[in-house]
């Protein structure tokens, strides 16, 4: 709603609502036409009085809605303290039988209502206006695009918290960091269908391309949740294409066995101790990469002091946003950045400021997510196997892209260390290893994988 009106922190006005108003403005005083010039007075006049206050209202309304959200959430889940990043609630059709749920879903079509009306006198408005003159279609052009963004808006709200029997689709909500941030979600448990028929029976020729669409080197899991593997009739052709860079020269892979596997009890100890050690050898110049917010801040209580007192920086993704963060890391050689989630993927950091990528533990997604457990359930009743077929596979693909994180062009040289002996203790482990280019591997105790990594990045 801030896109229509708002004052920021410097008391300066913003919106579509304000650029239309000092437009009429400048339309009113050089207007030689008398009658216009009343017309656009008296629109100021209504945005002002009538539009903005109704606007301001409304967004009250929003932020009591949303705070309400946020309070049913927390009733349900009663998270432990202040240290959660995100926490997650499936809207179930139970919730019909809670009052304050019951009561939630009246705030909404309540304030859906109110907004729809709003939104009927802002097109009214848009028609006074292009009426008055062809000076103005810009303005109202982006005034336009706010008012579709909203109704749009408010038509997913509706869904996601209206339209809950729907079959195949989860539904939940979402309350990202300590300041409440309310998100709601939907997303189909099953998308094959929909690209099926909406991409691959539409056009002649469908090209997919990525550096991740492979798991083991097949793409079994990318067709059958895209619909490929159902195109009766259809050719479809696969090839996977060479790394134009020379990983084996470029690339040392190193897994410590001497540490415990994740979930037991000394495993953080163990791990952040040999993170540590690597870090020393590197001298900074790394992403470390975490699955959970909770793992990073603990790393970055321990790793700290220890690293400081060797002049090298520790950043953590939070402290900031992750541009400025990314900034800083390039700036400044000898850094270490920690994060998660978004730093898996889409980061791109060439050079020497990054010689050395830490996957703390392999990127499973966290089962109580609840996109994540209803897509397990589905396959369950299709009697399929979840974990294979699923969780590995998107772990996989996420192992990938934070190995992907380490070279970026053909004078790239550095080290990735996975602190997970899953990788190879495991039956599925050998999946995550296949599925990386070739590179020079080793495994063994941590100590004289440190000395092979000092050589190798001589």
């Amino acid at each position: 709603m801030n896109k229509l009106y708002f004052i920021d922190k410097k008391r300066r006005e913003k919106g579509a609502l304000f650029f239309l108003k000092v437009k009429l403005y400048k339309f009113y005083e050089e207007e030689k036409i008398p009658q216009c010039g009343e017309v656009a007075a008296k629109i100021i006049e209504d945005i002002e009085e009538i539009f903005i206050g109704k606007l301001e209202l409304i967004k009250g309304d929003m932020s009591g809605f949303f705070q309400q959200i946020s309070s049913f959430v927390f009733k349900q889940l009663s998270p432990q303290g202040e240290s959660y990043q995100t926490i997650s609630l499936k809207i179930e059709k139970d919730f019909q039988n809670i009052e304050l749920w019951l009561t939630l879903i009246q705030q909404l079509k309540t304030l859906s209502k109110k907004v729809r009306l709003y939104i009927g006198e802002l097109r009214k408005l848009i028609e006074r206006i292009r009426g008055l003159s062809y000076k103005l279609p810009n303005h109202l052009l982006s005034l336009s695009a706010v008012v579709e963004k909203i109704e749009s808006l408010f038509d997913s709200l509706e869904y996601i918290l209206l339209s809950s029997n729907e079959q195949g689709i989860v539904r939940w909500i979402e309350i990202a960091s300590k300041k409440r941030i309310v998100r709601l979600k939907a997303s189909p448990l099953d998308v094959s269908a929909q690209i099926r028929e909406n991409i691959f029976c539409r056009f002649l020729t469908v090209i997919l391309t990525s550096a991740t669409l492979a798991v083991d080197n097949q793409f079994t899991y990318l067709k059958k949740r895209t619909g490929l593997d159902q195109m009766q009739g259809f050719q479809v052709a696969e090839k996977i294409i060479p790394s134009g860079f020379d990983f084996q020269k470029q690339v040392f892979l190193a897994i410590p066995l001497d540490i415990s596997e994740p979930g037991e009890k000394d495993y953080y100890s163990k791990a952040f101790s040999g993170i540590l050690e690597v870090l020393k050898a590197t001298h900074g110049r790394a992403f470390v990469l975490f699955t959970s917010f909770h793992a990073l801040n603990q790393a970055y209580a321990y790793l700290q002091k220890p690293l400081l007192e060797l002049g090298i920086s520790l950043f953590k993704q939070g402290e900031s946003g992750n541009h400025y963060l990314l900034k800083k890391f390039k700036s400044n050689k000898d850094s270490v950045l920690l994060g998660t989630n978004s730093f898996w993927e889409g980061v791109d950091v060439a050079g020497e400021s990054l010689q050395c990528v830490i996957l703390a533990r392999l990127p499973f997604y966290v089962p109580t997510d609840p996109l994540v457990e209803e897509r397990v359930n589905f396959i369950k009743m299709k009697g399929g196997n979840p974990f294979m077929e699923y969780v590995v596979p998107q772990a996989v693909i996420r192992f990938k892209q934070g190995f992907g994180r380490l070279i970026r062009n053909k004078t790239d040289k550095g080290t990735v260390v996975v602190f997970d002996k899953r990788v190879k203790s495991r039956h599925y482990g050998k999946i995550f290893l296949n599925s990386l280019p070739k590179c020079t591997v080793s495994q063994g105790n941590s100590a004289e994988l440190l000395r092979e990594i000092r050589d190798f990045l001589l």
